[in-house]
Order: C-alpha cells, then structure tokens, then sequence
C-alpha cells in the first residue's frame, strides 16, 4: 500500500521559503528517537520560523503534553522503540482529532494503517520538510505567497 500524503496539496517544492525565511508560528513537538536526526529536523523546523519542543520517544512526548505542552503540530518518526510513531497518533488522535500531525519514515511503502495523516520519506530536505509543514499549518502572512 502507498503512503497517504496529506488531504491539501502540498506547496511546490520551489515555493517553499529559505532557511532565513521565517514564514510560520506556532509550537511543534518534534518525536525522534535518533538525536542525530531529530537535531537537524529541528533545525529545520525552526530556521522557518517554529518553536520545537524535542522529545526522544513516543512516551516523552505523551508525558510532555500531559505536562502542558500543547502543540500546534505534531511530527513524528514511526520506527521507534517502544511505542511507534503511529501508535502515538492513534493515542493523540483519541484525546484530540483536530491536532495536525506528520509521520516520518525511512521505509517509503510504510503503511501505518492511518489512512489520510501526511507521511515524509527520510532522508528529506528542508524544502521538503516545509511543503508538508505548508499543507498542516497556515502561513504567518496569507498574503505572503508561500503557500
């Protein structure tokens, strides 16, 4: 089965703006149990203008919202140990179905039985990191042209 990509159209790739653009607001709980992988994604993630909060597993990031923090997206590897990236939606999308979420996967045909959550194949450029970003979340500016 196909990844499911998000229900909007993403932006085009060359619309997507520069690192120094900071085109976004808003508060992503970012979920990667690679530090390697979760620095640079949230590098990206805020050299367009988020607010990353980081956490290394699928049960830090429940405790972190159950802490307070209340994001306005959710990006999520799925291979992870313990609980997966998919299980956390599931978990997330019972408390709120409103809350825009991303899985990330190295495995292209991944399916995550959750028909119409956006995925992002890794590796990925922040290009692309950004249209799907685009798609889940508005612009600061709608008149801006990014998306």
């Amino acid at each position: 089965m196909q990844q499911t990509q998000a229900s909007a159209e993403p932006c085009p790739v060359e619309s997507a703006p520069s690192a120094a653009g900071r085109h976004f607001q808003g508060k992503v709980l970012l979920v990667d149990d690679q530090e390697v992988v979760r620095k640079v994604t949230a590098e990206m993630l805020s050299d367009i203008g988020l607010d990353v909060v980081e956490a290394s597993s699928a049960e830090a990031a429940l405790l972190l919202m159950e802490d307070g923090i209340r994001p306005d997206l959710v990006v999520t590897d799925h291979y992870m140990p313990g609980m997966s990236g998919a299980d956390l939606v599931r978990t997330l999308r019972s408390r709120s179905s409103v809350l825009p979420v991303l899985i990330m996967s190295g495995c292209p045909d991944a399916d995550f039985g959750l028909p119409g959550i956006p995925t992002l194949t890794k590796p990925f450029r922040s290009a692309e990191l950004t249209s799907r970003v685009c798609a889940l979340m508005p612009p600061v500016s709608p008149s801006s042209g990014i998306c």
